[in-house]
């Protein structure tokens, strides 16, 4: 069955009740987010989310019905099926209505207010008057890490390798740590078959992604940052190789959900962070703190050791209340002398060699304690030798049972381990150690004369853009015998011009060359300015900001502008932008010393930077709080290279926006600020990646899922498709057609999967849109004796022609 998919309400939401061998009732979240790229233009991230609850078919009418009434009765009394929609009903009872009406047994209950959902049995816990998109991005921007009062566990896994032991339960496998280049499960499951990844091959008009091996269109590659195609991220060069993910707690879309680095040395945090340093981890967790969760179990979990004197004398001996998440332990773990006796001759810890993938620690029991001391340093160090060929040549024979090799630990330490601390430390290296190959002779080449031979060449050359010329980068200089540059004598040269316009850098210090900019639709004179962290947007007036000039230096990487709603400190410090024409900067060339000055020249000139020392990002602060930040100042390195004129940069010329009148000092934004939900921290959590629900009126909590996840919490990883598509349309006649596509999943017998997704597209709306889909297998697990492709159709809306 084909349903419509885009809608918008407020208070009540319209379920699609998916009628398949798995039923579910769902909720679509439409979330977008839009990036400028190098030629101007936007980049727009459509995602389609459909957060889904398991149909109880025990689940009846109850008092939160209003009334019931039959489809025949409806059809009787004149009901269309768009009456219907109005009245919130689940869109394929809509459609079941408008196709069967007179000759069908089923019922429609109308829900009361604020309840929703086939029998009326879901409620929001919070209810806003916002569409389902906004509130769940909301809801998901107000997430913190969570803290230790939770009573329940925190995380999703992988269950889909049945065989897959990754440490004491309820440690588990993320999807993300397979074929990663370490073995995360005792047995190497997750790294099986691998090495068929390097098999694949891609066309010509294809990009391989360098570690994960997939293929992806040529056209998505270096698209834009933020926008990742490669489960590795390869297609953004930008974001290879550093840690990534930090604001991945409060974002469920594809740049979190669908990225799996695939790095050796990396942990994966089980929503798209990564952090450096394997586990167990001590210090810099991840947002949601999986890392933390996962070491407090390896370090509390001994019921392994069946003997309880030889528990007590190992935990003596590592010591986990030294750990300072773990400091509530000591009242658990008694060393003082005498101890019971053990009669084990060692003891291991932990179960499995899963310390850094691949260590594990044994201990005699016949060492002494010292409670002066804290060394915590193992008598010997296992590990597994086709893991770890490095260390064989020190493996002794304690007859230990366990398929591993075993060295004196200061055969492979150069200290004792006195902190947990140390020891990620020390066995970042070591762990290396195990990976180490012999270098290819094949390297590389750099040319060393290549600086030289450019320089060169731009010396031949006496023509480029005219818009080099002081846009804060040296392109060229004339001849080694001069200092002379494309950056010469730039403070004779107006900041405000049509090459400096809109382009989001502050060219001029009172911005007035970014402002009335069409991309921003802020009002005239208002200034474009962002909170990345929250993702809101403000539109600034600028006879609210203002710079105190007596705390102004060029030495910091910000500068720091004060939106005055309330005046701060002696105005007589302030130089008020709407008071004065232009703003600049003057310095003694002596000991550049530099001082901020307000003039009214008839036209305001691109200051005089000292060099080395400017600031390159504007902070705007509220009554001492930062509120957003503002584009680089023209003197900053990271200018992009757009040398011709657009007309994009032009702005409103004349104006075309009418002018605004402001009431009051409050700051004006064009997006929604965060809803102010104070959602519960136990609302916030339980539902892991998904989104919480009250059900009936005992007000249970229920969660809807999206398509990566499932369980009563959320609380498993699924198998599904993750698919992302752009369409461009280009005709030469005037039209402006509208078409739909539908998305299938289809297997080698040409069987459909139940779970199909549709969008309309329109191009003069939605050029440079980027969708993202989800398409589920048709069973749990997938059939792996099955192969799977993506049908995409493309019909004409209003003529019905198939187009694609």
């Amino acid at each position: 069955m084909l349903l419509s998919i885009y809608f918008k309400c407020y208070s009540r939401y319209t379920f699609y009740h998916r009628n398949n061998d798995q039923t579910f009732d769902c909720l679509y979240a439409h979330i977008e987010y839009s990036h400028q790229i190098d030629s101007g233009a936007y980049l727009t991230l459509s995602h389609l989310i459909p957060f889904c609850q398991q149909f109880n078919e025990n689940d009846k009418p109850n008092e939160n019905v209003e009334n019931g009434i039959s489809f025949e009765d409806l059809s009787r009394n004149g009901i269309s099926s768009s009456q219907l929609l109005k009245w919130f009903v689940p869109i394929d009872i809509a459609e079941e209505y408008e196709i069967n009406s007179k000759h069908s047994n089923e019922f429609f209950y109308n829900c009361s207010f604020p309840w929703f959902g086939s029998t009326c049995q879901f409620q929001l816990i919070k209810d806003e008057e916002v569409t389902f998109g906004e509130l769940v991005r909301f809801i998901f921007l107000e997430r913190d890490s969570p803290s230790s009062d939770l009573d329940f566990p925190i995380g999703t896994c992988y269950l889909f390798l049945k065989n897959c032991i990754r440490g004491p339960s309820p440690v588990c496998l993320d999807w993300r740590e397979i074929c990663n280049g370490v073995n995360d499960c005792i047995d190497g499951e997750d790294e099986e078959f691998c090495a068929l990844l390097e098999e694949n091959r891609c066309s010509n008009e294809e990009f391989q992604c360098v570690r994960s091996k997939e293929c992806i269109s040529r056209t998505f590659v270096n698209d834009h940052t933020e926008s990742l195609d490669c489960l590795d991220t390869s297609d953004e060069k930008e974001k290879f190789e550093t840690e990534f993910g930090e604001n991945c707690i409060k974002f469920p879309t594809f740049e979190c959900e669908e990225i799996g680095r695939g790095v050796r040395d990396y942990f994966s945090c089980g929503d798209g962070q990564i952090k450096l340093n394997l586990m167990p981890r001590f210090h810099a967790f991840c947002a949601n703190l999986r890392d933390q969760h996962m070491t407090k179990t390896l370090f509390t979990s001994f019921h392994y050791i069946s003997n309880v004197p030889c528990r007590k004398l190992l935990m003596c001996y590592i010591r986990p209340d030294r750990i300072h998440f773990l400091s509530h332990l000591p009242d658990e773990i008694h060393c003082e002398l005498p101890l019971e006796h053990c009669p084990l001759k060692w003891v291991v810890f932990p179960e499995y060699p899963i310390l850094y993938s691949t260590f594990q620690f044994v201990y005699f029991t016949n060492r002494s304690i010292s409670l002066s001391t804290d060394d915590i340093t193992p008598d010997l160090i296992c590990f597994n030798a086709i893991r770890c060929p490095e260390y064989v040549f020190c493996s002794i024979d304690i007859e230990i049972q366990h398929g591993l090799h075993c060295c004196r630990a200061f055969d492979i330490l150069y200290d004792p381990i006195d902190t947990w601390d140390a020891f990620q430390l020390m066995f970042e290296l070591i762990f290396q150690n195990c990976f180490k190959i012999i270098q290819s002779d094949t390297s590389l080449s750099i040319d060393e004369n290549a600086n030289s031979s450019v320089n060169l060449w731009l010396n031949s050359h006496k023509t480029f853009p005219f818009a080099h010329f002081c846009d804060g980068q040296w392109h060229i200089r004339d001849n080694d015998e001069s200092t002379e540059t494309d950056e010469t004598n730039c403070d004779l040269w107006p900041c405000n011009n049509p090459y400096t316009r809109c382009n989001q850098y502050l060219h001029c210090w009172n911005a007035i060359d970014e402002v009335n900019c069409p991309k921003d639709q802020c009002g005239s004179d208002e200034l474009y300015c962002k909170d990345e962290a929250f993702q809101i947007r403000y539109c600034l007036p600028r006879s609210f900001l203002a710079d105190d000039h007596t705390k102004f230096t060029s030495d910091r990487y910000s500068r720091v502008v004060h939106l005055i709603n309330e005046t701060i400190g002696d105005v007589r410090n302030y130089f008020f932008w709407n008071q004065t024409k232009c703003l600049t900067v003057e310095y003694s060339n002596r000991n550049d010393l530099t001082r901020l000055v307000a003039n009214n020249n008839d036209a305001c000139l691109i200051p005089k930077h000292p060099k080395f020392v400017f600031p390159k990002t504007m902070i705007v602060m509220r009554n001492k709080t930062d509120l957003c930040r503002a584009g680089s100042t023209v003197a900053s390195n990271y200018i992009e290279d757009r040398p011709y004129l657009q007309s994009a940069h032009l702005g409103y010329f004349p104006s075309i926006v009418p002018p605004t009148s402001h009431q009051s000092t409050m700051v004006q934004s064009d997006e929604a600020s965060p809803i102010d939900l104070h959602t519960d921290e136990v609302v916030s959590w339980y539902c892991n990646r998904g989104f919480a629900i009250f059900y009936q009126k005992n007000r249970t909590i229920k969660c809807l899922c999206p398509p990566s996840y499932f369980g009563s919490r959320c609380q498993w990883q699924n198998q599904c498709i993750s698919l992302s598509f752009q369409l461009k349309y280009f005709t030469f006649m005037y039209e402006m057609p509208i078409f739909q596509v539908i998305l299938m999943l289809i297997d080698d017998q040409r069987q459909i999967s139940p779970y199909n997704e549709q969008t309309i597209h329109v191009p003069k709306r939605d050029c440079g849109i980027k969708y993202h889909f989800y398409l589920l297998y048709p069973s749990r697990p997938k059939n792996s004796s099955l192969n799977y492709s993506v049908q995409i159709d493309i019909f004409n809306r209003i003529t019905l022609t198939h187009w694609a």
